[in-house]
């Protein structure tokens, strides 16, 4: 909307304000003032719903990814505890078979050696019992096996500690080492060779040849070598127990004992229902079911003939039916696709309306000015641009909130301006001298011959166009009385 000093220089006619149109053009400007401010109070209040929004939908989406990866979380620990409830069940089997009546010892020791020695029940069953059923199976003693099988799982994992390695790496290469391979040890300058074998047993007192020993004696012998060089790793985890990498493995061994406690209850249940799982698959008639699909394959084969003699009478039907769809389709498309295009048209305009009111009313509008609220309340009620080139409107629209409103674009000699600000005199009741009088030009030319007539008509036709223009010129200021 124009300032006031606009509206003033509007109406100035002769350096005279006519006081009523003065008021009634003030009074409008501030109706739309006020209708500005309350716009600008309204994006105000839009602005911060929207911020208060989208923090809303920020927390809310960081509240659903927590949620997700909490879930893939609890997802993977109850797989992980499954599998470990499973495993501990299936070596408890071996350690009740290869220990027999010492199998409860070895379940309780196996169970505290967590904290100690960073193995958790299942590492340390699997550990024991393997090396226990080699022992047992080369004759070893009972009493013995189980005192070298404990010690042997114990220096796994201090050895683990000692030169960084995982568990399962450190017992592999003892369990080699144990059964007479030399070269895994020897990676970690254990030389656990023959002659060494044979000077350690001098060493001890022992006068047999190691190639005359039993395979019993051989596998104590390698025993009571490997648990004497290697002193320096032997209680290195409790030592050790506080560095990071120590307590990385405690906390991977902790997490995976409490996974497989709590899924313990459920490892019977998903047995049992795997197994009515496999009891169904077993039921299921195979012969019924391939005499079935056999059916099926023969009725196939049976209707291939008639298939054949169809194919050629629908290629006909087809070749017959085609050419006036596609003519039909040819007269039906164009109107079709203008028609749709339409539509596309008007649902864009109107989506494009709607994004006009939305930016306007929930925009950041820090650098928005008051003509640009007054063109969102003119999309309010669908009038946007209509007032482009003037006219007079009694409706909200950028202007005829208080009644009957004029606008007048400010373009010097425009005759919509003109023809605006004549009607705008008429209705406020005033004089209009704007244009009085008449102009009469009538140029007098005595000359038939058109090659002489036709420069002297554009000489007059010059003179004529500078004489309106300065009659033009003079009436440019209005002045009423």
């Amino acid at each position: 909307m124009a300032s006031s000093k606009e509206l003033k220089a509007l109406i100035t006619l002769a350096g005279k304000v006519d006081p009523s149109l003065q008021s009634a053009l003030l009074k409008a400007q501030k109706g739309t003032a006020d209708t500005t401010m309350k716009l600008s109070k309204l994006e105000q209040v839009g602005v911060k719903a929207l911020n208060a929004t989208r923090k809303a939908a920020k927390a809310t989406a960081v509240g659903l990814a927590a949620l997700a990866v909490s879930g893939a979380a609890l997802w993977q620990l109850g797989k992980e505890g499954i599998e470990t409830a499973s495993n501990l069940a299936e070596v408890q089997n071996v350690v009740d078979v290869t220990f027999a009546d010492s199998a409860k010892e070895i379940d309780a020791w196996s169970s505290n050696l967590l904290n100690s020695y960073g193995l958790a029940e299942l590492a340390a069953k699997k550990y024991a019992s393997t090396i226990g059923a080699m022992l047992k199976s080369s004759g070893v003693a009972d009493d013995d096996m189980r005192v070298m099988s404990k010690d042997l799982t114990q220096l796994a994992a201090d050895m683990a500690s000692f030169y960084n390695l995982d568990s399962d790496e450190a017992f592999n290469k003892i369990r080699s080492g144990i059964s007479g391979e030399t070269e895994p040890l020897k990676q970690l300058g254990i030389n656990m060779s023959v002659a060494n074998m044979q000077a350690f047993a001098l060493s001890k007192g022992i006068t047999k040849s190691y190639s005359a020993m039993s395979q019993a004696e051989q596998m104590t012998l390698r025993y009571q070598y490997l648990m004497s060089v290697t002193a320096d790793a032997q209680g290195d985890f409790a030592r050790t127990s506080d560095s990071f990498a120590n307590q990385q493995k405690l906390l991977k061994e902790n997490m995976s004992q409490l996974a497989a406690t709590i899924m313990t209850g459920a490892v019977p249940a998903l047995a049992a229902g795997a197994k009515n799982l496999n009891a169904m698959i077993a039921s299921v008639d195979t012969e019924t079911l391939g005499s079935f699909v056999t059916q099926i394959v023969n009725l196939a084969v049976g209707l291939m003939p008639i298939a054949t003699d169809l194919l050629p009478v629908i290629t006909r039907l087809l070749s017959s039916i085609l050419p006036p769809v596609l003519e039909l389709v040819r007269v039906v498309l164009p109107p079709l696709t203008k028609f749709l295009d339409l539509v596309v048209r008007v649902i864009s305009k109107i989506i494009q309306i709607g994004v006009d009111v939305f930016k306007s009313l929930f925009g950041s509008g820090k650098q928005q000015t008051a003509v640009d609220l007054g063109n969102a309340q003119g999309v309010l009620v669908d009038n946007y641009g209509k007032f482009a080139q003037g006219g007079f409107s009694a409706r909200p629209a950028i202007f005829g909130e208080a009644g009957l409103e004029a606008a007048i674009p400010i373009k010097r000699g425009n005759r919509r301006s003109i023809s605006l600000l004549q009607r705008t005199a008429q209705l406020l009741g005033v004089s209009n001298r704007f244009y009085g009088g008449s102009f009469v030009y009538s140029p007098v030319i005595n000359d038939g011959d058109p090659e002489r007539l036709q420069p002297i008509l554009r000489r007059h036709y010059e003179d004529m166009k500078r004489m309106w223009q300065e009659w033009q010129n003079r009436g440019r200021r209005l002045s009423f009385g």
